[in-house]
């Protein structure tokens, strides 16, 4: 501020400028600017008594209470880029499985879109139960993220003691795939269809064995589901994820197993698997010569698996939506698209709000079906 002196008086003049970035910051101080000036400019006070410097004393205390609070809200309200370090996507099965795969791709994807690398971290176990708690309980910043699998809405029910709610503890992203479940056998089963695997089954002396991603996976479940329909006896072996129980069907170990489409679809065309049924109910392109369950004799049998990306909960939504575009987008691109195919997944686009109403209506699903079967975890 200025002043000059007329016939005895002081009469304020002059000007406050202020420079921030914040274009609403800047608005508020200079509103405040131009009425202490206008103040200033009118308030004439007889220089013997010193009242006017009492003013502007008083005026200059204002404005500095006024610009500290604004200033230190700008510095802590800053959100910084996001993403602007690595971010770790959290896959609860081994490497090498369906899902897996899946994130790999998607990997690749999101690190070309944001600009920064995207790393798998691969916890299998307990049904997906490990590594989806490690999310649960990761701080919601958008750089711990989960790629599973529809396995997450059983694990309420599978595990009564779960520590966390998938219903509550993450924030849904995006669902981006489903695909179909495949019955598969070992190339030396003496059966070419489901039928004549039944009536193997039904004539062996022993139960025999079969094998899945885990206790209350989609494969498990499926499984549990035809026996209960087909009236047939076996031994359930659970593995940590769906590669290594893949690897056992390879192998001889296990003479059967419900497995995803993406798993399975290049054994199937080598030859090294027979794939006798489609779990849901249509046919799928990537194995055309393949009928469905209902085709196969196993009426109203519907057994899809889905895959999402979720974050913790109290994710920022900004941060939620810049995710589930980016996922969107890059599940939209050709060469994804045609590689997913090829695989026999089908593409999906969904918003959290749509995603996150199929985390909660599954949980209540399953957890009907298992308390009707009995399922438990071993």
């Amino acid at each position: 501020m200025g002043g000059s002196h007329q016939k005895g008086r002081y009469q304020a003049t002059g000007r406050l400028t202020v420079k921030m970035t914040n274009p609403l910051h800047v608005a508020r101080l200079n509103s405040i600017a131009e009425q202490v000036c206008f103040n200033s400019t009118y308030l004439k006070r007889d220089r013997t008594k010193g009242s006017y410097s009492l003013l502007i004393s008083i005026l200059a205390l204002l404005w500095v209470l006024v610009w500290i609070p604004i200033v230190k809200a700008a510095e802590t309200t800053k959100t910084p880029h996001y993403p602007n370090r690595p971010i770790h996507m959290v896959v609860p099965y081994s490497a090498g499985g369906g899902t897996d795969i899946l994130a790999r791709l998607l990997a690749a994807g999101l690190q070309k879109k944001l600009g920064v690398a995207v790393i798998i971290d691969n916890h299998p176990g307990a049904a997906t139960a490990i590594g989806s708690e490690q999310v649960a309980r990761a701080a919601p910043d958008g750089y711990t993220l989960l790629v599973t699998t529809g396995t997450l809405s059983v694990l309420p029910a599978l595990y009564p003691k779960l520590n966390f709610k998938p219903a509550e503890d993450f924030q849904a992203i995006s669902l981006f795939a489903t695909a179909p479940n495949i019955f598969l056998v070992h190339p030396s089963v003496p059966a070419n269809t489901l039928q004549e695997f039944l009536n193997y089954a039904r004539l062996s002396q022993t139960p025999l064995h079969y094998g899945s991603s885990g206790n209350g996976g989609i494969g498990h479940l499926s499984m549990e589901l035809l026996k209960q329909i087909a009236q047939i006896d076996m031994t359930h072996v659970p593995y940590k994820s769906g590669a290594p129980a893949m690897n056992a069907l390879l192998a001889g170990e296990i003479p059967a197993m419900i497995n995803n489409m993406a798993a399975a679809v290049q054994q199937v065309k080598t030859g090294r698997v027979k794939a006798l049924a489609i779990t849901t109910t249509e046919r799928s392109s990537a194995l055309p010569d393949v009928p469905t369950m209902s085709e196969a004799g196993i009426k109203d049998f519907d057994a899809s698996a889905w895959f999402g990306m979720l974050a913790p909960a109290k994710t920022p939504q900004t941060i939620v939506e810049t995710l589930a575009a980016a996922v969107n987008e890059i599940m939209a691109s050709s060469n994804i698209e045609q590689t997913l195919i090829a695989q026999g997944v089908i593409l999906n686009q969904s918003t959290p709000q749509a995603f996150d109403q199929i985390v909660k209506n599954d949980v209540i699903r399953w957890s009907a079906l298992l308390k009707q079967a009995d399922i438990k975890a071993d």
